[in-house]
């Protein structure tokens, strides 16, 4: 379908029997991605999320993928929560549906968390990989994890979940990027701010699933993190943390989106009220 100024965005759309009386859900995804997702993961996504009832709506950015560049160049972060909440428009109408569910990779999170703090159709979020803040235990976990000793290195490694042998005995790590042109593509917010921005959301009702993988293991390295880096979002019942060690970034294999779907699934029926 194409929706937004001059049908300039184009996503590909899946109604169901079901859409008008459960969440419909916006797929986005990162980067350079187009609606595809990296590894296909975003068609997976929408197939999954259809077989359970939920009509979905996955599009690509302007400049991305089908979509042509703006006509007007200006703040991407801000062009992007604008087209999110085109992409919720258009998935509303189409489908009949009240309330809406945002799924965003690595830096699309920051687009969902934006929109959704604007828009009370959002009524749940999931966050694949979003901001994570190293602490203490992190950064020793992370010295532990580079021993030189074999037999304790793979003992630690063991009980991260951390992969041990070959070489798949490299530690997990984020892809090599020039961080001063990372951090302003991305600028990050403090860690005060970002908790503070989930529990403005929390507060009104909103049910976040937070999944972290192995991308940035020099900053998240273990289950339990999340709660450890952010007390004040510690023992909320809207908030799901999902630890999958073994999956990376982008879900290359298929028992990674297998994992990430089942935890989902249980997500969805759980929380959501359909």
């Amino acid at each position: 379908m194409q929706f937004g100024p001059a049908n300039s965005l184009v996503g590909t759309l899946v109604v169901t029997a079901h859409g008008a009386r459960v969440p419909g859900v916006v797929l986005m995804s990162s980067g350079f991605a187009s609606r595809s997702g990296p590894n296909r993961l975003n068609v997976r996504l929408a197939r999954s999320l259809a077989a359970a009832g939920h009509s979905t709506l996955r599009f690509d950015y302007s400049g991305v993928g089908d979509s042509p560049r703006a006509a007007q160049a200006g703040d991407e972060a801000a062009l992007r929560k604008e087209e999110l909440g085109l992409a919720i428009d258009a998935l509303v109408h189409a489908s009949g549906c009240s309330r809406v569910i945002l799924v965003g990779l690595c830096a699309s999170t920051d687009y969902c968390i934006a929109r959704a703090r604007e828009d009370r159709r959002v009524v749940g979020l999931v966050l694949l990989d979003p901001f994570s803040y190293a602490n203490w235990k992190s950064k020793v976990l992370l010295l532990l994890g580079k021993l030189a000793v074999p037999d304790l290195r793979a003992r630690v490694r063991r009980q991260l979940q951390w992969p041990v042998g070959g070489d798949k005995d490299a530690l997990p790590s984020a892809p090599a990027v020039d961080r001063a042109i990372w951090n302003e593509l991305r600028p990050k917010p403090s860690r005060q701010q970002f908790a503070h921005a989930l529990q403005e959301l929390l507060a009104r009702g909103v049910e976040l699933l937070v999944v972290h993988t192995s991308y940035a293991a020099e900053r998240h390295n273990y289950e339990g993190q999340f709660a450890d880096t952010h007390p004040e979002l510690r023992g909320l019942a809207n908030i799901r943390i999902v630890w999958l060690p073994m999956a990376d970034h982008t879900y290359s294999r298929v028992w990674m989106k297998e994992r990430l779907f089942a935890a989902l699934e249980r997500w969805l029926g759980e929380r959501i009220t359909h």
